[in-house]
């Protein structure tokens, strides 16, 4: 591996550290967004649920 690299132009490494790098970056946010989603879904639930609730203690009542 490290005689392959060796072999490559220096221009061609960096650029695909960059796209690498850049990548990482993208799933990294992607996880960040995904949590935030379930988060958010979480709450809407348990909002939902609530409000379920307060309405059927008002049909009761």
């Amino acid at each position: 591996m490290k005689q392959l690299i060796r072999k490559l132009p220096s221009r061609l490494l960096l650029e695909a550290m960059g796209k690498g790098l850049h990548i990482q970056e993208l799933t990294m946010n992607f996880n960040h967004f995904r949590v935030y989603i379930l988060k958010m879904l979480k709450f809407m639930v348990v909002s939902e649920s609530i409000l379920f609730y307060e309405v059927f203690m008002i049909i009761l009542n």
